[in-house]
Order: structure tokens, then C-alpha cells, then sequence
């Protein structure tokens, strides 16, 4: 046996112990708890959601309402002129209505 070659925790690893545990699974439930709170606050502050309501001449001005998200650095950027218009990222999502463009009276 290699006289180099030590056995056991001396050599540098030192064993499992009920604290080691304990302050492993406290720091990979607080890693969770944050990338959970930084997922909440970016869906709360990144996007905006707005509902208009038009109103539909073609069936007696009913009012559509329209729900839109909007990211805000993409606002930023369009109200800033960075954005080329004709790619825009603004996404409208109809909510309770059929298509209104169709052309039933």
C-alpha cells in the first residue's frame, strides 16, 4: 500500500453529517424560494396588461374588449424608435368575443 494514499475523513472529505444535511436542504430551499420570488416580480413588472374595449359598427357598436399584453422593454424601445414596426413583439388577445372580423351581420 502507497504510504501516500490515506483512508478515511483525514484526507481531506469529511463525512456526512446531520448538519451538512441540514444546511444543504436550507440552501436549496432558499435558492428555490428566490428564483420563485424573481419569477413573480418579473411577470408583475415586465409585462403589462391592458383591456380596451371597441366597439363593433357592423353589429350595432357592441363593445369588443381586447385584452393586450405589452412587455415593457419593447415599449421602451418602440417609444424610442428602435423597433421596426412592421416586427413588433405587442401580442392582443381577443376575450369573449368571436371573430369580429368576419363578415356575418
Amino acid at each position: 500500500m502507497d504510504s501516500k494514499v490515506s483512508r478515511g475523513w483525514k484526507s481531506g472529505l469529511r463525512p456526512i453529517t446531520a448538519t451538512g444535511v441540514r444546511r444543504g436542504i436550507a440552501v436549496l430551499l432558499s435558492a428555490g424560494a428566490i428564483a420563485t420570488a424573481a419569477y413573480f416580480t418579473a411577470s408583475t413588472w415586465a409585462i403589462r396588461h391592458d383591456t380596451i374595449t371597441f366597439y363593433d359598427a357592423s353589429r350595432d357598436n357592441r363593445p369588443v374588449a381586447v385584452d393586450i399584453a405589452v412587455r415593457r422593454d419593447k415599449e421602451m424601445q418602440a417609444k424610442a424608435g428602435m423597433i421596426n414596426r412592421s416586427r413588433s413583439s405587442i401580442t392582443a388577445i381577443p376575450s369573449r368575443t368571436p371573430n369580429i372580423l368576419s363578415s356575418q351581420t
